[in-house]
């Protein structure tokens, strides 16, 4: 683990390097996390632990009540997604931390319609640093 004392330190420097990055690489970085809302038959290209945090493992087992609900939440994800991408020229990134994908809905619409594209910029990368502290605590 040389040079670092403690994992937590690499995240630390990996924000230090981050915040160093042309606004071009960062939105790189930004464009490198999966989109909120994919479903789960599209979920090839996620990591374990992004299935299991955006509750993907969850859904395997729905109802088909529940199934026709989650296929209204992922069209309104995308349609979501697709607007945030168009207005801003990169993902939208944000901390599920549990919550539902309805719940990401609100959270989503309000940064679609109420912010910046420099604002989403530093939040989405400072998000993606939340979700990595948060995979650190659970080592």
């Amino acid at each position: 683990m040389r040079p670092f004392r403690a994992y937590g330190d690499i995240i630390d420097q990996a924000s230090k390097v981050i915040a160093s990055l042309s606004r071009e690489d960062q939105i790189v970085v930004i464009n490198a996390h999966p989109r909120i809302g994919v479903t789960p038959a599209q979920a090839s290209t996620l990591s374990a632990n992004s299935f299991k945090e955006q509750g993907m493992d969850k859904e395997l087992a729905a109802t088909n009540n529940e199934q026709d609900q989650l296929r209204q939440v992922y069209a309104t994800l995308k349609a979501l997604n697709e607007q945030y991408e168009q207005k801003y020229g990169f993902k939208f990134v944000v901390f599920v931390n549990g919550r539902s994908k309805a719940d990401i809905i609100p959270i989503l619409e309000h940064r679609l319609h109420n912010s910046t594209q420099d604002k989403e910029l530093s939040l989405g990368l400072s998000e993606m640093m939340q979700i990595a502290y948060s995979r650190l605590s659970k080592l």
